[in-house]
């Protein structure tokens, strides 16, 4: 058959099949399966199956290598099972030394079944009624043909060698050893790999690779960006389905180094995080991967599954521990389309965690733990100063009255602080936030008197009406307070936040002497 066309048999009413119709049928699929492994699988040795015809010396010293069995795709497309193990040995008197011998794996196939067809009144036919499709493995000193064999190994053999050997360093073998740097591997497709879902692990990648990146940006922490990007290569990797067994446990052990760096990185640097049990967590399933990993060339390929599927599991664990700890900002997707409903963008923290930092006199804090999270300060604005006033484009307007004015006053604590405002009563304030990270929640905390209270601010978020404000109470003789809001974080979608606070109760006033702006980490 012309090998550029593909024709398939159509049979219809009254066709008479000959024996090359039948040929050209059988030929036809087998045409098309070899295609498909050419180009969607490659050619090459095909991990995963069996013993991988992976080539090991024998448990005795002696000059001969076991090719375990496995499964192959030749440049043709053909495939090549190999069920038992093979014993291939060397005579070193049929080679002039040194030499580069070279062990490969060839198709081959011969007719098989031999029948005679005896007929009556039919002329007597013979033939063989089934082809037998094999394979050949020699040595030879020719570099392998790459149109029709397969390299399983090589090893350069010299007068000194009474003995072959697994190489001692796979990457650089010496005389004697078994070299398997030119092994080609054929590309195994599919939605898992040693048992392994791709898209399970793609995410818990991707996720692993923004708690490290958070961690580096918040923490000063390079090996954990290093880490962070060992995460994004492995899951590029993963998706894209290129990856096979070795590959899968080659691309973990990297990251188990990188991550073991990021850990003693952080015992140097930061060793209050490292002294956190959830790190402690985090670094203990790092050690434990290792101690898989290390063993995993030797194991069976079922061992090796499960070793993979040990080690895919202890990490997520770990990594769980590290994100529970970082919180690593997660975005919200699609939230730059969703519409905001007007007035659910503001929570009162009254009765929360938060109520304690009121009182807090040693504000601001450059990060604290408020509800199990972390928190940093992302800005500030310092009334009355006047950089800080045009930087984050600070205004009162269209208010009845304002005035400034200069105090000293006391926290509920006992501190005696003094400070600079503005009050106003009617009209609005305006301001800007800056350092805001998209799809975070915003927590915004006014430094104010408290002498007079019991009135009710509305919020504007970017425009956008996002809820009122209560300030219940008052205290005559600990005036000063720290009165925080939250701001959900589908209201906060860029990068500066513009806000307006209005007053809504008549005969009260509001009074501004510090604004601090906090982020979860």
């Amino acid at each position: 058959m012309d090998e550029r066309v593909f024709k398939r048999i159509n049979l219809f009413k009254g066709f008479i099949r000959t024996t090359r119709d039948y040929k050209d049928a059988v030929g036809y699929h087998l045409r098309k399966a070899r295609l498909h492994n050419r180009y969607f699988h490659a050619f090459g040795l095909v991990p995963g199956v069996t013993g991988e015809l992976k080539v090991r010396s024998r448990r005795r010293p002696e000059l001969a290598v076991e090719v375990r069995p496995g499964y192959a795709i030749d440049p043709l497309g053909r495939d090549i099972l190999v069920r038992e193990v093979e014993l291939k040995r060397v005579v070193k008197d049929d080679f002039v030394l040194p030499q580069t011998l070279h062990l490969v794996l060839r198709y081959d196939e011969r007719e098989s079944d031999y029948r005679q067809i005896r007929i009556p009144g039919f002329p007597e036919r013979d033939g063989c009624a089934r082809i037998e499709e094999s394979y050949r493995i020699d040595w030879t000193i020719a570099e392998p043909d790459p149109r029709r064999e397969l390299e399983l190994c090589r090893i350069v053999l010299t007068d000194d060698t009474v003995a072959i050997r697994d190489a001692e360093d796979p990457n650089n073998p010496r005389p004697g050893e078994i070299d398997l740097r030119w092994v080609r591997h054929a590309a195994r497709c599919g939605g898992t790999v040693m048992g392994l879902s791709f898209e399970m692990l793609v995410r818990a990648l991707l996720d692993a690779a923004r708690t490290y990146t958070y961690m580096a940006r918040t923490r000063s922490l390079p090996a954990a960006q290093q880490a962070a990007a060992a995460c994004v290569s492995f899951a590029t990797l993963a998706e894209a389905r290129v990856l096979d067994e070795e590959g899968v446990l080659g691309a973990l052990d990297l990251l188990r180094k990188i991550q073991h760096e990021s850990v003693l990185e952080a015992v140097m640097q930061e060793p209050a995080l490292a002294r956190r049990k959830e790190f402690r967590g985090y670094s203990a399933q790092v050690e434990e991967t290792s101690e898989v990993l290390m063993v995993s060339g030797q194991l069976a390929t079922s061992e090796r599954r499960e070793a993979a599927q040990m080690v895919v599991s202890g990490q997520m664990s770990g990594l769980s521990q590290l994100d529970a700890l970082i919180q690593a900002p997660r975005p919200v997707l699609g939230a730059s389309n969703e519409v905001i409903k007007p007035g659910t963008g503001i929570r009162v923290l009254d009765g929360t965690d938060w109520e304690r930092l009121k009182i807090e006199s040693r504000m601001p804090a450059r990060s604290m733990v408020v509800e199990g999270r972390e928190w940093r300060l992302i800005d500030t604005l310092d009334v009355l100063d006047a950089e800080s006033e045009r930087s984050h484009s600070f205004a009162i307007r269209e208010a009845i009255d304002w005035w400034r004015s200069q105090v000293t006053l006391k926290y509920p604590d006992g501190a005696q602080v003094a400070d600079d405002g503005i009050g106003h009563k009617g009209g609005y304030a305006t301001w800007e936030i800056h350092n805001v990270t998209p799809g975070l929640p915003l927590v915004i905390m006014r430094r104010m008197d408290y002498g007079r209270g019991d009135y009710w601010c509305r919020v504007w978020i970017n425009d956008v009406e996002a809820g009122e404000v209560p300030c219940m109470g008052e205290d005559t003789r600990y005036r000063w307070r720290n009165w925080p809001f939250y701001v959900h974080p589908n209201f906060v979608r860029h990068n500066v936040v513009r806000v307006k606070q209005a007053i809504e109760t008549s005969n009260r006033d509001v009074n501004f002497f510090q604004l601090w702006f906090y982020q979860p980490y």
